[in-house]
């Protein structure tokens, strides 16, 4: 019984080691399958990646011109024949930027991992008794898929090649034509060559003859350009009067309101106050620009006419600001000479050596 039990021991032993060297070897295998399918699926689907979704199409309208068949001599012609080279012609095996097939997102990997199709369970499906390998829910629904648009791919390249043919056709016998045409439009320039030294010896008999002429014609537009001149400064002059009387009647009736709304006038500006004294901030805005008598029209708000005035009028000094993108900008610096109107309008000289870009009406006034 002992010696029994020791050969079946010693049998034992050697169907482990064969068993464990086989499951080395059959984990390498393992390994080689696990390696050469991951492989098999990164390479499907960076091919995939390389095949459009779908076959391009072209959405545009075909505007190609036609080429003139029609032999070139000196008949005219109203309606030349024209090729139907273009009625052929595929526009879409131009078109690019045609999506590609993407089938690199968890769902399309997780299908091409499955060799059989699974029930919902998670069971294999048989038909006849043998496992479904083929069909939707399998690694064969992309891969189909794939070889779809790779046999499409290879259409599309077959039709650009059997189009390029055409085209190269329609090209060489563009080519001879215009290899003909080119023949015959040297001959036509030698002779408009000779023609053109024949009529520019005409032309230089008419030149002679028309030189007296031009020297009048010129002589008279001189006249008309000197005449136009003068009448020109005449009514610039003019122009340059009315503009001035219509300012000198703004100022007359501006003075004419200041003096009513301030009684005494300018005899009065000492006798109140020497300085005035105003609370900082926005106190009007300009409306009106004079240039040659640098002068400007302010429009002060309610609160600042009763500042100045307040306690009896003074001359002030204000700076003139403006908004732009850049931010706040400093204009030029005014002095009211002159209490508010009842309209709170007074006049400001724009202080000499101050203005630092042109005022403008609109500029704000502060204090």
């Amino acid at each position: 019984m002992g010696t029994l039990l020791k050969v079946l021991t010693v049998f034992i032993l050697l169907l482990s080691i064969l068993a464990l060297v086989m499951g080395l070897a059959n984990f390498q295998k393992r390994e080689l399958l696990i390696g050469r399918t991951h492989t098999l699926e990164e390479k499907v689907i960076q091919l995939s990646k390389t095949l459009e979704e779908k076959d391009p199409a072209f959405d545009g309208v075909a505007n190609h011109p036609e080429r003139d068949t029609d032999v070139v001599s000196d008949r005219p012609v109203e309606v030349p024949s024209k090729s139907d080279f273009w009625s052929n012609y595929n526009d879409a095996l131009e078109v690019l930027g045609t999506p590609t097939m993407k089938i690199d997102d968890a769902g399309s990997r997780a299908l091409l991992g499955k060799y059989f199709k699974l029930d919902v369970e998670g069971k294999i499906v048989k038909e006849n008794n043998r496992p479904v390998t083929s069909g939707e829910g399998t690694m064969d629904e992309i891969l189909t898929r794939v070889l779809d648009r790779a046999q499409a791919q290879l259409k599309t390249l077959n039709n650009t090649r059997t189009q390029l043919t055409v085209v190269r056709q329609e090209l060489e016998a563009v080519i001879d034509l215009l290899n003909e045409e080119k023949k015959a439009h040297r001959v036509s320039k030698r002779t408009i060559t000779s023609l053109e030294q024949k009529i520019g010896e005409l032309e230089a008999e008419i030149g002679r003859q028309n030189a007296e002429i031009d020297r009048l014609e010129r002589e008279k537009a001189e006249l008309n350009d000197k005449i136009v001149e003068l009448n020109d400064a005449i009514n610039q002059k003019n122009e340059q009067i009315k503009s001035q009387d219509n300012q000198i009647n703004i100022l007359e009736e501006q003075l004419a309101r200041l003096k009513i709304s301030s009684p005494g006038g300018a005899e009065n500006l000492g006798s109140k106050q020497t300085s005035t004294t105003l609370s900082a901030g926005v106190k009007g805005s300009v409306v009106h620009v004079d240039r040659e008598l640098a002068f400007v029209l302010v429009k002060l708000t309610p609160e600042a006419s009763q500042e100045i005035t307040g306690g009896g009028f003074a001359p002030v000094e204000m700076m003139v600001h403006r908004k732009t993108a850049e931010g706040d900008q400093i204009v030029t610096r005014l002095r009211i000479a002159n209490p508010p109107s009842k309209e709170n309008l007074v006049i400001a000289d724009n202080l000499y050596g101050w203005e630092q870009v042109p005022v403008e009406a609109g500029d704000i006034v502060v204090y």
